[in-house]
C-alpha cells in the first residue's frame, strides 16, 4: 500500500525539522514522504497551488502574527480537498482538524497513526461545461418516467432504488456541483439527510454517485 505523502506547517523551525526526522526514521519502512514544509499560510498556498497533492496535512495550532492553523486547514479544504487535516497542538481541546494530535506524540505514536488512517472520499467531479446539459437530461428522464414513454437502462445500480429515487439523488449532485465541477460529498450527504429527513439512504446516494464516476450519461435512457 503506498504511503502517505504530507505537508507540515509550522512556524517554527526546529518544529519542522524534528518533525521530518521523525517521519523519515519511523515512517521509511512504509513509505511516509514529507513532500512539503511551511512556516506561513502564504507558503501553504504557494506548495499547493505549485501542484503539490498531499494526502495529509499536519498543521500547528497557533502562528503567531503569520495565520493561525485554522486559517491554513481551510486553505488546505479550498486548494486540495481531498487532504486530511491533522491538527497539532499542546492543547488536548483542539479539535478543527479531521483528526487531532498533541504534540507530545512519539515516533512510534505517529507511525500507528499513519498506517490507521482511513481515507474517505470527500469530494468527486464532473464536467463543468456539461452541468446544464446534465440536469436537462435528467429533466428529461423525470419526465419520460412519468409518461412510460421511455425506460431505463437495465444496470447494476437500478436494481436496489427505484427510477424516480435514483433521479432525484442524482438531481441533487449534479446541482451542487460549484463551478469547478466539484461536489462536496461531506456537504451534500449532510443536505439530502436534511432534506429527505427519515426516507434519507446511504445506498441510494452510492448508487448516483457510482453512475457519475461511470460518466453513462447516453446510457441513461433510451426510446
Amino acid at each position: 500500500m503506498k504511503g502517505e505523502r504530507i505537508i507540515h506547517a509550522d512556524d517554527t523551525r526546529i518544529a519542522r525539522e524534528g518533525f521530518s526526522r521523525v517521519v523519515e526514521a519511523w515512517g521509511h519502512d512504509d513509505d511516509q514522504k514529507i513532500i512539503g514544509s511551511a512556516s506561513s499560510l502564504p507558503e501553504v498556498e504557494k506548495l499547493l497551488e505549485d501542484g503539490l497533492k498531499p494526502t495529509v496535512a499536519f498543521i500547528d495550532n497557533s502562528f503567531f502574527d503569520r495565520g493561525d492553523g485554522v486559517l491554513i486547514a481551510n486553505l488546505v479544504r479550498t486548494l486540495s480537498p481531498d487532504t486530511i487535516i491533522v491538527s497539532l497542538s499542546a492543547d488536548s481541546g483542539v479539535k478543527w482538524g479531521d483528526f487531532n494530535l498533541l504534540k507530545t506524540f512519539t515516533g512510534r505514536e505517529l507511525k500507528n497513526f499513519l498506517l490507521e488512517l482511513k481515507h474517505e472520499q470527500k469530494s468527486i467531479f464532473i464536467d463543468p461545461a456539461r452541468k446544464q446539459e446534465y440536469l436537462g437530461i435528467i429533466d428529461q428522464a423525470f419526465d419520460a418516467w412519468h409518461k412510460r414513454e421511455w425506460f431505463f437502462v437495465t444496470k447494476e445500480y437500478f436494481t436496489t432504488i427505484s427510477r424516480a429515487s435514483f433521479l432525484s439523488y442524482l438531481q441533487y449532485l449534479v446541482s451542487a456541483s460549484d463551478e469547478n465541477g466539484r461536489i462536496d460529498l461531506t456537504a451534500t450527504k449532510a443536505g439530502l439527510a436534511e432534506e429527505m429527513g427519515e426516507y434519507f439512504r446511504q445506498e441510494k446516494l452510492d448508487n448516483a454517485l457510482r453512475f457519475l464516476e461511470e460518466d453513462d450519461w447516453q446510457g441513461l435512457i433510451q426510446k
